[in-house]
């Protein structure tokens, strides 16, 4: 299955902080369980938000501040998991906006893939490997790792 959630925090925040303020906006258009929403989903991300944010400030980190945070995307990520899958199987969400959240579906996994790069990238080497993955999630073996110069 592809990855739409990053393992890495600060990415993790960054991925979250768009999907969060798009489904906001589209709430009522998209048909999203707004109890469910409101009550469960914008407290955990609001409590990962605080912690995150506390953890970023390295004069006051202490083990407390790196726990709490780890607490927070522990009990934060299943609920932001639980809103991509919505998002994904619903017919109110186009394309283009799970494509805006960056939000990855299994029709995003077909050859051939395109990678877009910013200009600041152009001559840059890009390391990559690539595994097939069939439609059940079974992922096959790595091919070789290869590198490309970014036109």
């Amino acid at each position: 299955m592809p990855q739409t959630i990053p393992r890495k925090d600060v990415d993790f925040d960054e991925v979250q902080a768009v999907i969060i303020t798009k489904t906001t906006q589209n709430l009522g258009n998209w048909m999203i369980d707004s109890s469910w929403y409101n009550i469960l989903l914008i407290p955990a991300q609001a409590q990962w938000t605080s912690d995150w944010t506390s953890w970023q400030n390295p004069s006051i980190r202490t083990p407390l501040i790196t726990f709490n945070k780890n607490e927070s995307r522990k009990n934060y990520e299943p609920l932001l998991r639980k809103l991509v899958e919505m998002l994904k199987s619903s017919s109110l969400v186009t394309p283009a906006d799970l494509k805006e959240m960056g939000i990855l579906t299994t029709k995003d996994t077909h050859s051939p893939l395109i990678l877009d790069f910013s200009e600041v990238d152009r001559g840059k080497t890009f390391w990559f490997s690539l595994r097939w993955e069939n439609t059940t999630g079974k992922k096959g073996p790595w091919g070789e790792i290869l590198n490309a110069i970014v036109p």
